[in-house]
């Protein structure tokens, strides 16, 4: 078993809950193939396009990033620049690492409490998305700040592991 799935019960959760968003992620993207393919089908074959297809594809594109961006972080799938890391020890480059992360959390809970503000306002005042079908305008902001405040907490526990193992090396 890896370090990282020998976690205490808060951790545990988490990774559950990382794991269904990235679920959901992966079934919006099976959908939108399904939906893209269905569209295409329906033009070409039939001279019936169908008016949703985009506008849903455009909302799931949001949907896809905001739900797997932190398990994509928790399992380091993301692009790294390693040009300064490359020559630090590693004690050091895990030290970096932590701050770095640190700095990520930050960024993204201020993202977190702007995108909350928005969306609030959007449900209040009831704002409508002007598009081919009428849907409220905060069912598709509502998950920018869910993943933005799961993407700063996995950034948390990324900068205490990156810590952790920093104090550990020699």
């Amino acid at each position: 078993m890896s370090e990282k799935e020998k976690a205490n019960p808060f951790d545990s959760a988490f990774n559950r809950i990382l794991n269904i968003m990235a679920g959901i992620a992966g079934a919006i993207v099976t959908f939108a193939m399904l939906n893209s393919t269905m569209g295409v089908i329906a033009r070409t074959f039939f001279n019936r396009p169908i008016g949703w297809t985009s506008e849903f594809n455009a909302y799931a594109l949001l949907y896809i990033t905001y739900l797997s961006a932190a398990w994509i972080l928790f399992h380091e799938g993301h692009v790294i620049i390693g040009v300064a890391t490359q020559y630090l020890k590693p004690r050091p480059a895990a030290f970096l690492k932590a701050v770095t992360s640190v700095f990520g959390a930050i960024v993204y809970f201020i993202i977190t409490y702007f995108a909350v503000n928005v969306t609030w306002k959007s449900f209040v005042m009831k704002y409508p998305v002007q598009a081919t079908v009428l849907i409220p305008k905060y069912t598709i902001q509502i998950i920018i700040p869910i993943g933005c405040f799961v993407l700063a907490a996995q950034f948390l526990r990324r900068a205490r592991d990156a810590y952790r193992l920093s104090k550990k090396q020699d």
